[in-house]
């Protein structure tokens, strides 16, 4: 009995510490070790129909194809002419795409909308019929799609004022576009057949996933009479927290149980001086895209200013905003 009172005084101060250890485990537990905390995701978008509105998300799942939500791939439908080769029509050739919004959820269906027209319905998934398979032209590069049928493409056309385009779809299962572009140790292209990573995408262009910190947008508008949205620049993630083109350094991502690898810097064309809340008129004085070749030009990149980074990834798993980002810096 005289042992009893002084374990049974103890007993909460030892449960207490007890739970206080568990709960510092639980929350650092996934914590990867020997790297570099630079921040947390401030926002996540999906983008279902390339070169229109995006979608904004809280949590998405990361996929060795993009990020992926309610069963809805990131870039996985576009739009072709048939009159050019079946070249891709991006937000550069019209800029009234960025009208044309995306609703998804949890049932079967994506709703596509535009200003004064009733929404067109698009299945998520599609079964492949090779009869409707139409080789589209994109980044220089062949890709396989499907056709989404007459009703999607007259849609289209009317939402644009545009003839003959047709609305096209990357369907599991398709021949993907594999790239081995990675940095040389000089900062350039490298095409090694033998480095660590091979990345995998269908209508991306070069890679599945585009980062970009709240920090570099702030340094860009901070610079800029006009200020322009992060939604310029169509990012899948965005990270706060870190310094100012931080990001170009990064050589492994870690967010949660995916990891991303750098692929490349994201070069910058006409695309972004598309306001994408008044896409009928660019900035005037062509900004952003004017700035940026200012002081995010570099001789190795010939096509444009770099503005965050391209990433593709090697190990799947789900994020969502908040999740803190660790990363691995170049060497």
């Amino acid at each position: 009995m005289g042992l009893e009172a002084p374990i049974f005084t103890a007993l909460p101060m030892i449960l207490g510490s007890l739970g206080i250890f568990l709960t510092f485990y639980f929350l650092h537990k996934k914590r990867p070790r020997h790297l570099e905390y630079v921040g947390t995701v401030k926002e996540l978008y999906l983008h279902p129909l390339k070169s229109c509105r995006g979608v904004t998300l809280q949590e998405a799942e990361c996929t060795w194809l993009g990020l992926r939500a309610d069963g809805v791939y990131d870039r996985h439908y576009l739009l072709c002419d048939p009159s050019n080769d079946n070249s891709f029509v991006g937000l550069c050739h019209k800029h009234q795409a960025a009208n044309i919004t995306s609703t998804i959820n949890d049932s079967d269906e994506i709703l596509v909308s535009a200003p004064n027209m009733e929404p067109l319905t698009l299945h998520k998934t599609c079964k492949i019929d090779p009869s409707k398979t139409i080789m589209c032209k994109l980044y220089g590069e062949i890709s396989e799609t499907m056709d989404c049928g007459d009703a999607a493409a007259d849609w289209i056309n009317q939402a644009l004022g545009t003839s003959g385009l047709r609305l096209v779809y990357a369907a599991g299962g398709m021949r993907e576009r594999v790239s081995t572009m990675f940095f040389s140790e000089d900062g350039g292209i490298s095409t090694d057949h033998d480095q660590k990573y091979t990345n995998q995408f269908l209508l991306p262009e070069q890679s599945t996933y585009n980062l970009l910190s709240q920090a570099s947008l702030n340094d860009l508008n901070n610079r800029l009479k006009q200020k322009v949205s992060v939604r310029n620049f169509r990012p899948n993630i965005v990270v706060d927290g870190c310094a100012p083109f931080a990001e170009d350094d990064w050589e492994e991502i870690f967010i949660n149980e995916s990891r991303f690898f750098q692929f490349a810097l994201a070069e910058r064309c006409t695309m972004t001086t598309v306001d994408p809340d008044c896409p009928e008129s660019a900035h005037a004085a062509k900004d952003p895209l004017a700035t940026l070749r200012r002081y995010r030009s570099k001789p190795e990149w010939p096509a444009g200013p770099v503005f965050g980074v391209r990433l593709g990834i090697s190990h799947l798993g789900n994020i969502k905003v908040g999740d803190q980002v660790y990363v691995k810096r170049k060497s």
